[in-house]
């Protein structure tokens, strides 16, 4: 159906679980060969809209499509944790 959930493993940006580090979509997409960044809401981010990457960065099968969810937390974009991550 192509939305088949989480992948397997984690994406390594040189980042560690206590350490965050903040890139760019455009970056993220460059370092990883993801297809896109997307909100839980599915709102696509543009390639000049900066992503904090903490802890662990799972991607999602979604509409076809590799994707890094991410959610806005006081006007900024970080990746979405286990807990969002459970519903995919």
């Amino acid at each position: 159906m192509g939305s088949d959930g989480r992948v397997k493993g984690q994406i390594k940006l040189g980042q560690f679980e206590d350490v965050s580090l903040e890139l760019s979509v455009a970056d993220i997409l460059e370092q990883t060969g993801l297809d896109a960044v997307m909100s839980t809401d599915k709102y696509r981010l543009a390639l000049d809209e900066r992503v904090q990457l903490k802890g662990k960065v799972k991607a999602v099968y979604l509409d076809h499509q590799f994707v890094l969810l991410v959610h806005q937390e006081t006007e900024q974009w970080r990746n979405a944790g286990k807990q969002a991550l459970q519903a995919y």
